[in-house]
């Protein structure tokens, strides 16, 4: 612990409570760990008061300003189990061991996950003064009164005003004349939503009871209002006859403030730890996800380097055997399947490969606009055959994207037969590239087709996942495996956007290009 009271290193941070903390010169405040009874901090009215010099009680035990140690013990124990009725008055000691009345009041926080309690000392001395003075004669308790600094009342046995003391007008604006004028005091000061617990106050009062410490908001003249806490006990005459109630309130608003920040910064602190672990479990999740894509791309390609060998073997000796065989006899239709059977073995081996295998080829000035138009003329056969509209429009930009050119192709090549397989007869498909103010190059596909469940979302980039496992259609389910891989290598980012029914869009971004670049449109469909 810092004896730096304004030091960074304080529980309470830097907040702007702070200088409520250390502002308060009415009320000494005292921050104690609740493990050992520690002092933490305390604001400057608290040394003042004990006669200590700034910095010098952080570190000590709370028990060296109590007279009653094991009292001071009880209190605080019954503060931590939640008992909020133990504002009361005690003796404290000062530096040089002189004891003197105090008024206490407690305050639970939790703050960077430690339980502490805040206590809130006011000198009582002026106000025993006042006490022994009133027991002496009513005169010279009004005399004595009107120079307390607290408000106080004296309400006779119907619960009208009798006296309040000039302190009320530093409360409320209103003069000890004006309250006295008053038709329903000082439920005329009260702010609405507490008049009933101060009706029920002074009903319990005039019944003969005695309270502490019960807070309420009272309403300034300026329409302003101030939290205050009040204390009451009967007054009674040499007969022991209730003669009418006594009302002491306090300024309690900066106590209160400095309250309402503690817990601020508590709810805060929470939403940072709630953020922070929900940012952790992604990640977590994120990884997993990246290692299990290693491990089945580097599986994928064990396997894929082991087969290739001998599938070409086989695929040699095989064509040997048909270059032998009569066309016109069945063994020759026969292994012209097999035949085909093995190339398009000898393909899917080649996607598990590009599951893992690492980037050869060097970041380069890539124009779009030409991959896209030799990319969409290899794939006219596919479009033309489903009457599909294709749009291409490449948005202005000052530089050309620099990207490995081969992966980009092959990418974009997966993703174009994807669109063009889920779009509808006679449908389309749009080809954005843009560049956003934030500097990046994007490339949005978007097909007009079926769509993709909700459900089943997560998992289009996820290895051996297909939804064309149906009846007419066939699937690896390594394309958008092999897409996301690639574009990750690339350094960038795909996401895909889909309404079941709507289509579907995937958006590629990559880092800010760094070479000129051109800008262009243009529409490809049947003739």
């Amino acid at each position: 612990m810092t004896e730096n009271p304004t030091s960074s290193d304080s529980p309470f941070g830097s907040l702007d409570y702070r200088a409520i903390f250390h502002g308060a010169t009415s009320v000494a405040l005292i921050v104690i760990d609740t493990d050992d009874l520690v002092i933490l901090e305390t604001n400057t009215a608290a040394d003042r008061l004990y006669g200590f010099d700034p910095g010098e009680l952080p570190g000590t035990s709370v028990l060296r300003l109590s007279i009653d140690p094991d009292r001071t013990r009880s209190i605080l124990k019954q503060a931590c189990e939640g008992y909020q009725d133990i504002s009361q008055r005690r003796i404290h000691l000062k530096k040089d061991g002189t004891p003197f009345p105090v008024t206490v009041s407690t305050s639970v926080s939790t703050i960077q996950g430690k339980l502490v309690v805040c206590k809130f000392v006011q000198d009582a001395s002026g106000i025993e003064r006042t006490e022994r003075e009133l027991i002496r004669s009513d005169q010279r308790f009004r005399a004595v009164a009107d120079y307390t600094y607290d408000w106080e009342s004296w309400l006779d046995t119907t619960g009208s005003p009798v006296w309040v003391n000039p302190a009320v007008m530093r409360f409320t604006g209103y003069s000890a004349e004006e309250c006295l004028k008053m038709a329903d005091y000082p439920f005329e000061l009260i702010a609405t939503e507490f008049v009933s617990k101060v009706k029920e106050i002074i009903g319990q009062a005039l019944r003969g009871s005695t309270g502490n410490d019960v807070e309420f908001q009272v309403r300034h003249k300026d329409g302003s209002s101030k939290w205050i806490a009040v204390s009451w006990q009967p007054l009674r005459d040499d007969r022991n006859v209730q003669i009418g109630v006594r009302m002491s309130m306090r300024d309690i608003d900066q106590r209160k403030a400095m309250e309402r920040q503690v817990q601020l910064y508590a709810s805060e602190l929470e939403k940072l730890a709630e953020t922070r672990a929900r940012r952790i479990i992604k990640l977590e999740q994120e990884k997993a996800h990246i290692e299990k894509l290693a491990s089945l791309g580097e599986l994928a390609a064990s396997v894929a380097h082991e087969i290739s060998n001998p599938l070409a073997g086989i695929k040699n000796a095989l064509r040997l055997v048909i270059d032998s065989t009569p066309e016109e006899t069945d063994s020759a239709e026969l292994l012209k399947l097999v035949d085909q059977e093995i190339v398009r073995i000898t393909a899917l081996l080649r996607q598990m490969y590009q599951l893992y295998r690492p980037r050869t080829e060097q970041p380069k000035p890539i124009d779009i606009d030409s991959i896209l138009r030799e990319i969409l003329l290899l794939n006219d056969g596919a479009r033309a055959a489903k009457n599909l509209k294709i749009t291409f429009e490449n948005q202005p930009g000052p530089f050309k994207p620099v990207l490995p050119e081969f992966e980009f192709r092959q990418v974009m090549q997966n993703l174009l037969a994807n669109a063009i397989e889920a779009s509808q007869e006679s449908g389309a498909i749009e080809i954005r590239c843009d560049r956003p103010a934030s500097g990046e190059f994007v490339i949005e596909m978007l097909d007009h087709g079926h769509g993709i469940a909700p459900e089943i979302a997560h998992q289009i980039f996820e290895p051996f996942f297909t939804t064309k496992a149906t009846p007419g259609k066939s699937g690896s389910g390594l394309g958008l495996a092999i897409t996301r891989s690639l574009v990750l290598a690339m350094g960038g980012t795909i996401k895909v956007q889909s309404t079941v029914g709507g289509g579907t869009t995937f958006v590629l971004t990559y880092s800010a290009p760094k070479s000129p670049d051109q800008t262009s449109a243009y529409t490809v469909e049947r003739a």
